[in-house]
């Protein structure tokens, strides 16, 4: 059975609304000389948030530190785009494996890309948004080394809560004691 037979017999199961959806995707195909498209095809809703998060966090620790960089839309179209897009699920996983919520993986995150910014800084390796996004599989061991233990043991989000001083109201108190940082590297921001 040749793929227009076979495509022809599923096609006769599929309603007017699906057969529409196939028409306009057949025409995005050819008009791009029959090979698949990114535009085809809608992309996960999660990749797209976290690529979103990401940029955004990338475009801010940059900002901060006074470097130029380039807009979050506009990164989207960099060279670097595929590499950062295939860093993104295992990030995520451990993004969601810190058992905080959106807000506090949001803020893990700024906090994650500040201190990949400061170890890169200091082993002396020019920093810009390419730099950040070839480096983000190293975000888990960056915050390892800053904080020993605390992602086995569930604590990020004590780590956030010194962060966000709203947030601390949902805690009895800090884990390393009264009026102490929880790390020696979050009083050198």
């Amino acid at each position: 059975m040749t793929k227009l037979t076979q495509i022809t017999s599923l096609m006769a199961d599929l309603d007017a609304n699906d057969l529409a959806q196939i028409s306009e995707r057949a025409k995005a195909m050819i008009a791009v000389g029959g090979r698949p498209n990114h535009l085809l095809t809608r992309p996960d809703p999660d990749t797209v948030e976290i690529e979103t998060l990401v940029l955004n966090h990338l475009a801010g620790v940059l900002t901060r530190r006074g470097i130029p960089f380039a807009h979050p839309a506009v990164m989207r179209k960099w060279r670097g785009m595929p590499a950062l897009r295939a860093k993104l699920p295992e990030l995520s996983r451990w993004l969601t494996y810190t058992k905080v919520d959106a807000a506090g993986q949001s803020a893990l995150l700024r906090l994650a890309l500040d201190l990949l910014y400061a170890d890169l800084a200091r082993m002396g390796v020019p920093t810009d948004a390419y730099t950040l996004a070839k480096h983000l599989h190293r975000v888990p061991a960056v915050m390892d080394k800053a904080f020993p233990g605390y992602y086995r043991a569930g604590l990020l989000s004590w780590v956030i809560d010194s962060h966000a001083p709203a947030r601390q109201a949902d805690r009895p108190d800090s884990p390393t004691g009264a009026g102490e940082p929880a790390h020696p590297a979050l009083s050198q921001r």
